[in-house]
């Protein structure tokens, strides 16, 4: 049901495993029980806040993103939703366990400036290489937006959004996003997969590559 992976070391045993958040709300881990090269996932386990399987409390349409929110060298869970009793927003579990033994506890939410964004999809990154680490987040419209971090890594403030300047084809909604040096050259690239759907039992989607200049 909409899946939404990310390839972790979930335990810190260097090897690649699977989280993945879904439409219903639940965030469940599938460990590698193989090796690195040949990889063997596991049943899926979900993933607990505070106790409890994150997805129990009305949230629904979870977009994860596991990295270090406050600086403190730990990767805690970041979450975009849209929620049964609120409106849409994006909370954080953070990790106060270990590398090899994630502990999450109960969300708190993120108040970003605007612009308001539907079922946001977060991905923590230094943007503009300035050490800092910022935000993008893909929306259910056809926009990537930017939140600079003019705090620091352990108290991240971030500025309002700038819409990403993407030139090329326009994209339908649903953006999902990875970064990475996709050729190279030392700057960060855009990838952004999206969902179109014109009539039932006929959805389509793509993934389009943006090049840093």
């Amino acid at each position: 049901m909409g899946a939404y992976p990310q390839v972790v070391d979930w335990n810190g045993d260097k090897k690649n495993d699977i989280l993945c958040g879904d439409a219903s709300g639940k965030v469940m881990v599938f460990i590698n029980s193989g090796s690195a090269e040949k990889p063997v996932l596991a049943a899926a386990a979900p993933v607990l806040s505070a106790g409890k399987p994150i997805g129990s409390n009305g949230i629904i349409y979870s977009k994860i993103n596991f990295a270090d929110y406050n600086g403190d060298g730990l990767r805690d869970l970041l979450m975009g939703h849209d929620s049964r009793r609120t409106s849409s927003q994006m909370v954080v579990y953070l990790n106060s366990g270990t590398a090899q033994n994630p502990k999450l506890g109960a969300p708190q939410p993120i108040k970003l400036p605007g612009p308001r964004m539907r079922r946001p999809s977060p991905y923590l990154v230094d943007w503009d290489g300035d050490g800092k680490i910022d935000m993008l987040c893909g929306t259910d419209s056809d926009k990537v937006y930017w939140f600079r971090n003019t705090g620091s890594n352990k108290q991240p403030v971030h500025a309002a959004g700038v819409a990403l300047k993407l030139i090329g084809p326009k994209k339908n909604y649903r953006c999902r996003l990875d970064v990475a040096d996709w050729n190279n050259d030392g700057k960060l690239d855009l990838l952004v997969g999206d969902f179109n759907s014109s009539a039932p039992r006929k959805s389509t989607g793509h993934i389009w590559l943006y090049l840093r200049k």
